[in-house]
């Protein structure tokens, strides 16, 4: 792999990772975009497409999950909040909105179920990012790359517990380790 492609996988990583502090979360979205060059120039080094195409659907899928996540979640609290500003006898008591909420179940209901979703589609992406770094680790002989893709997917089947959200900041940790330590060599083993 060249070194150009390990700095941006080992940066992108990184800035997953600073990416979970409030003031520093645009650098996640950074980060997101460096690893999905890092992995496309990775697999056009290596000759493994399945690399990339295994990465960009794993950044896809969550990419969508939680955009799809976002919008409906921001049009429920929009309407809660609207119904009750509309509603003004209601802002009154204190607990109005769960009152307002208990007489509207459906819509929880339905919030529960995107949730399910979600976590589900986030199951899939992290499987699909631990195939891609499986390929990864078999072309550059780097078992950090298989380390990662595990962590990471066993932190999403546990993120319903707080240690899943540690394991997949672990995991990017992992993968930053991976990428720095990955060596040159291996680009000319392929050619």
């Amino acid at each position: 792999m060249s070194k150009e492609t390990r700095i941006l996988g080992g940066l992108g990583a990184i800035f997953m990772v600073l990416g979970v502090v409030p003031s520093f979360s645009l650098l996640s979205i950074v980060g997101f975009i460096l690893l999905l060059v890092a992995y496309n120039k990775a697999s056009k080094e290596l000759d493994e497409e399945m690399i990339f195409k295994k990465a960009l659907s794993s950044f896809l899928i969550s990419f969508i999950g939680l955009s799809v996540t976002v919008i409906i979640l921001a049009i429920f609290f929009f309407r809660v909040f609207f119904n009750l500003f509309f509603n003004l006898e209601n802002l009154n008591e204190l607990d109005s909105v769960f009152e307002y909420l208990g007489n509207n179940g459906f819509a929880i209901f339905y919030i529960v179920i995107l949730l399910i979703i979600l976590y589900i589609l986030l199951i899939i992406s992290s499987y699909k990012l631990k195939e891609a770094e499986n390929l990864l680790a078999s072309e550059t002989n780097q078992n950090l790359f298989n380390v990662s893709g595990m962590l990471n997917f066993i932190g999403a089947i546990l993120t319903l517990f707080f240690v899943g959200g540690i394991l997949i900041l672990i995991s990017h940790i992992v993968r930053a380790i991976a990428f720095f330590t990955t060596e040159e060599k291996v680009i000319e083993q392929k050619e």
